[in-house]
């Protein structure tokens, strides 16, 4: 029995021999040693990979909030607080740019491409105010801002008044060059505001901002034959119109620069193409939600 046994193991010897000597053998051998060996490296370069894929989404993710919150937050209210850093070239092209988050994606947009869509939306609106001069030509005297597409618009008192007992020939000329004779409808002197008819139907409206809502900070554009961006620097609750016979507080709405370059009721919108409210004088704004009802019943007593 013994015998048998060893002879069993020196023919498995034999054949372990005859095989390691087999080339074709050999070399699978060596294929799964190496296979064996590279199993544990494939394994260590998983997880490598992992933990600098989910390195590189958290710096994504924390990189986009925070620039979210300097742009729409921090930067404003810098500028708000500090106007003079307006000046400085990198503060207001940093300020030029801001960030929609959507549900699938983060898209950066220039605020400058947003502004480019509403004035063009909505410059048919905006109007040339003309008065005849004492030459017996009509010249500009400033800016109206259509209200309903059957010709009603406003624009400043002080730019049509001349007294109480004289009507001053008014021209109204829309952007597509044409000039009709224009009524004066209502006049206010509290808030230094005209309402002004011309025959004309099928005309561009401006849809109203809710200026009750607005924020330090926000963008707004001003349009006129010059055209300008500028951000909320104040909200006014105790305004009180110089010369008015009210003694009522307003609301107005304060910019950083001053409108010398601006006619006199330019039209002033958000980024939306909504319309904020009218430019009157210096760096002020009478909000659309102030005079709501004063061009509400100017138009409906007609």
């Amino acid at each position: 029995m013994e015998d048998i046994e060893i002879r069993s193991l020196r023919d498995k010897q034999k054949a372990n021999l005859h095989l390691s000597e087999n080339p074709a053998i050999r070399t699978q051998n060596t294929v799964d040693d190496k296979k064996i060996l590279m199993q544990p490296k494939k394994k260590r370069l998983a997880k490598k990979l992992s933990k600098m894929a989910i390195f590189l989404l958290s710096v994504f993710l924390i990189g986009g909030l925070g620039g979210v919150w300097l742009d729409r937050i921090f930067l404003p209210n810098l500028l708000v607080k500090y106007p003079d850093l307006n000046q400085y070239e990198l503060l207001k092209r940093m300020n030029e740019r801001t960030t929609i988050i959507r549900e699938t994606e983060e898209v950066k947009i220039s605020q400058e491409e947003g502004a480019a869509e509403a004035i063009a939306r909505v410059r048919p609106s905006v109007t040339e105010v003309l008065a005849k001069n004492v030459k017996g030509q009509f010249a500009k005297i400033g800016t109206g801002v259509i209200l309903t597409s059957d010709g009603y618009l406003i624009t400043p008192l002080k730019n049509i008044y001349i007294s109480e007992t004289v009507n001053p020939e008014i021209q109204v000329k829309l952007k597509d060059g044409n000039t009709y004779e224009a009524t004066v409808i209502s006049q206010d002197t509290d808030y230094n505001l005209a309402i002004l008819k011309i025959d004309q139907s099928n005309l561009s409206v401006i849809p109203y901002a809710d200026t009750n809502n607005i924020r330090l900070g926000e963008k707004l554009i001003i349009i006129d034959d010059v055209i300008i961006t500028d951000i909320v620097s104040k909200t006014i609750d105790n305004y009180i119109m110089p010369g008015s016979t009210d003694s009522s507080f307003q609301k107005r709405i304060q910019i950083v620069q001053n409108l010398g370059q601006i006619s006199s009721g330019a039209a002033v919108i958000n980024i939306e193409g909504k319309l904020v409210g009218v430019g009157q004088e210096a760096n002020l704004i009478i909000p659309i939600g102030e005079i709501k009802g004063y061009i509400e019943k100017g138009i409906t007593k007609q």
